[in-house]
């Protein structure tokens, strides 16, 4: 924990008062609050006891680091989180000290004043941000600033600005994220200007905080996932962007990875990664409260969720199933170097696959017995023409998707209904009864589950489109990425498509069974955005953005005669 406060008056601790001073000191107070740090006048650290109010280490300044105009020198102080205390200063070197004896354990070289002011540590320890200013008497006492990333583990600099590239005030103030890998830095004049946390260069992306000099800059978890607060000097107000590429329902994890599915507890996500571009994507199991990779998946080519399972192509000669909840694996020895499509009843019992020839075969997956088969007519010269096999929930039903719509009678293997129009594609199935298909120009429509005649066209658009297990809320991405939401029953969308990206490693888009719950990949192809779909979870997300509740005006405006007047936001008190 570290401070640097513009009047300490007074520090007691069960009576007991160790520090008095109206000038402005770094200091650092250790994890369990028992020992605190302060910065004396030149360039010492004095360390007390919290609990006796006494003095138990002092640690000389830096011999030979430069000293500011009025003679002193200064250091940033901080407790790392592996416990050992940093002490900073106006010269080239950081020191590390042994935070219960205070043994000096290393000396790191780091830019000349760049540990004077500010130091930021990342979640594991091993890398601090660190930031400092010198008065160059030289210079007509110009400011000389330094802003550096400094790996702790191999006593190196990553990146320093300095020079123009700092400036006047660039980097008056700072924060990162190690999760986007981004920095901004807060200047004097308003401006929060976002870099990589890799490199320090700018991103081009700059935010505005229009209440003159920043004078802190802090990355905070809200209930509506991580913000930016800057708080401003000239002006005392807090300014709050939001930065983690979610918004009020919506909060970013898993890092770089990208989205295949979401899993029926509420937590877990099937989401995959490369370690190149041109390498394969590995599938692994993520666990978005804790923002950690859940180990145990066994390797998979290709998979789909359901509840809290998966289909899964194992290999190229087997293919199965895998609960999640029980770690149990079921496969069917089937080759599938000529299939073109399969999937599995929702309950995982059954499964369907179709190949280059349209012989669509259904299988039990308990036993690997074939239940039934067929082959279905082909409408085109070409046989290799199936998109996409459904099964219905009740198993009754086999949907057949591509140039065109068939159904047929699992039992019998009869076609029961087929619709010529050949741009149909893929499929999607909600419960017994709920038959949507898209076409190639991307256009939704709901269809009949007997005769697959179109019933009622549907906005949006999906390839292919995704349905919740009751089937009220469908999702769909674009061939340009954009996402949208469609009430089924109602025929509307519901809000504006969202901004995404596609990574080719699987939907890209995903909807817990529930519905509660959607999944994109981040609008910059990186990691993963839950989106919540919870309406009652909605208010709260208004409240906290707007902060207030309305006025009788607004009310009049924009809700009218629907209801009487009252506090809608019941945590804060009634608008003037």
């Amino acid at each position: 924990m570290i401070g640097n406060v513009a009047q300490v008056v007074a520090l007691i601790s069960y009576g007991n008062t160790f520090l008095k001073t109206g000038e402005d000191k770094p200091l650092a107070l250790n994890s369990d609050g028992s020992t605190l740090a302060v910065a004396g006048d030149q360039g010492e650290a004095i360390v007390y006891d919290v609990g006796s109010a006494h003095e138990i280490a002092r640690i000389p300044e830096l011999a030979g680091a430069p000293r500011m105009p009025d003679g002193s020198q200064a250091g940033a102080l901080a407790f790392g989180p592996d416990g050992r205390l940093y002490v900073g200063s106006e010269g080239n070197r950081l020191r590390v000290f042994d935070g219960k004896t205070f043994a000096l354990i290393k000396s790191i070289p780091v830019p000349e004043y760049a540990t004077a002011g500010t130091m930021k540590f990342f979640a594991g320890g091993n890398t601090v941000v660190a930031r400092g200013l010198y008065l160059d008497q030289a210079d007509n006492f110009n400011q000389v600033g330094v802003i550096a990333r400094i790996d702790l583990q191999n006593a190196s600099t990553v990146w320093k600005l300095d020079g123009d590239d700092y400036g006047f005030g660039e980097c008056a103030s700072f924060a990162f994220s190690e999760l986007t890998n981004r920095l901004w830095c807060g200047t004097y004049f308003g401006l929060i200007r976002e870099r990589s946390l890799l490199t320090g260069l700018k991103t081009g992306k700059t935010l505005f905080n229009e209440k003159g000099w920043i004078g802190t800059l802090d990355l905070m978890d809200t209930p509506t996932g991580q913000v930016l607060e800057g708080g401003g000097i000239n002006s005392g107000a807090i300014g709050r962007w939001k930065v983690d590429g979610g918004g009020a329902i919506a909060r970013r994890v898993a890092g770089d990875r990208t989205i295949v599915g979401e899993l029926a507890d509420g937590k877990t996500l099937l989401v995959a990664s490369r370690e190149t571009e041109q390498s394969d994507p590995t599938l692994s199991l993520w666990d978005s409260t804790t923002d950690s990779e859940v180990p145990g998946l066994p390797p998979m080519l290709v998979a789909d969720v359901f509840g809290n399972a998966m289909d899964a192509i194992f290999s190229l000669k087997e293919i199965g199933t895998y609960d999640v909840t029980t770690g149990r694996k079921q496969s069917i020895a089937v080759a599938l170097d000529r299939n073109r499509s399969f999937i599995m009843s929702r309950d995982g019992a059954e499964l369907v696959t179709a190949d280059a020839d349209a012989h669509v075969v259904l299988y039990e997956v308990s036993t690997g017995r074939i239940i039934q088969q067929f082959t279905v007519p082909s409408p085109i010269p070409s046989t290799d023409f199936i998109a996409q096999v459904s099964l219905s929930d009740d198993h009754s039903r086999i949907y057949i998707g591509g140039h065109g719509l068939w159904v047929y009678d699992a039992s019998t293997g009869e076609q029961l209904g087929h619709n010529g129009d050949t741009q149909i594609g893929n499929i999607a199935l909600g419960p017994p009864g709920v038959v949507v298909a898209s076409r190639s120009d991307g256009t939704l429509a709901r269809f009949d589950p007997d005769t697959v005649e179109e019933v009622a066209s549907l906005p949006g658009s999906g390839f292919p489109p995704l349905i919740s297990d009751d089937g009220s809320l469908m999702i769909g991405i674009d061939r340009n990425a954009n996402v949208s939401f469609v009430d089924v029953k109602a025929g509307i969308l519901l809000g504006d498509p969202i901004a995404t990206t596609r990574s080719g490693d699987g939907p890209d888009v995903a909807i817990r069974g529930d519905g509660l719950q959607a999944a994109t990949n981040g609008p910059d192809g990186k990691g993963v955005v839950l989106w919540d779909l919870d309406p009652e979870h909605w208010v709260t997300a208004a409240c906290a953005i707007a902060g207030r509740n309305l006025t009788e005006q607004e009310w009049s405006t924009y809700i009218g005669d629907l209801g009487d007047y009252r506090a809608t936001c019941p945590e804060y008190p009634p608008a003037a």
